[in-house]
């Protein structure tokens, strides 16, 4: 079975939650996915590190408390698959990540499956870097349906509410940093909200692995900075 196969697997270990969503100019954004409509296609779009994965993930984990049935489908990690479109049961929902990476092989079984999704009532959210309509897709149908989608911007959020997303993360890590410290994390690492949790995690971990307490001379330290 597919859900066996695909949905299970393409589920990160751990999902992120829309608590840990510091919104900023996305208020419009957080509450359409906490509030989806049935059956609604759904097309996220931003630069990277603004938190479309983090919300795919999030919706994710809100719907199967509800006991939903998803196909996460993160293409960004299946460059190098194929079978990915085939042979797929009932779901309530499918969440298409990194849109961008779909190969141009797979754009008629997507169409395909797209037709599929609207007649059968199945909600869908898509996510990329770009807006619908600058996609590079060939297939004029394809290209299309998903420009028939409600399209949202992920804007990007200011120092100050990165820092405050930082200061959430850490919280839910179980890290107690200085107020500088989020300054110098921001000051000298991508500023990439992903990336930047990605860096919390990795100094939660050595913290709590080596029993040692979180400073600024250990953070340069595990982070090499």
């Amino acid at each position: 079975m597919i859900t066996q196969q695909l949905l299970l697997p393409l589920l990160p270990e751990t999902l992120k939650s829309f608590e840990l969503f510091v919104p900023g100019k996305n208020q419009l954004v957080l509450e359409t996915l906490k509030n989806p409509l049935q059956s609604q296609f759904i097309y996220l779009f931003g630069s990277e590190g603004t938190g479309k994965t983090h919300l795919l993930e999030a919706y994710a984990a809100q719907a199967l408390t509800q006991k939903k049935r998803l196909l996460f489908l993160p293409l960004k990690n299946l460059k190098n698959h194929t079978d990915y479109l085939k042979d797929w049961p009932e779901f309530n929902a499918v969440l298409i990540d990194d849109i961008e990476y779909l190969a141009p092989n797979l754009e008629i079984e997507l169409f395909y499956r797209f037709n599929e999704l609207q007649a059968k009532g199945t909600s869908l959210i898509i996510t990329s870097a770009l807006p619908p309509q600058a996609l590079s897709i060939e297939l004029a149908d394809l290209k299309s349906r998903l420009n028939s989608g409600l399209a949202l911007k992920i804007e990007a959020l200011r120092n100050d509410e990165l820092k405050m997303a930082l200061t959430l993360h850490a919280k839910h890590l179980g890290l107690k940093l200085a107020d500088e410290t989020y300054d110098f994390l921001l000051n000298h690492l991508n500023r990439d909200l992903a990336q930047l949790t990605q860096q919390l995690k990795i100094i939660a971990e050595y913290s709590l692995r080596h029993k040692r307490r979180v400073t600024l001379a250990l953070i340069k330290a595990v982070l090499n900075l």
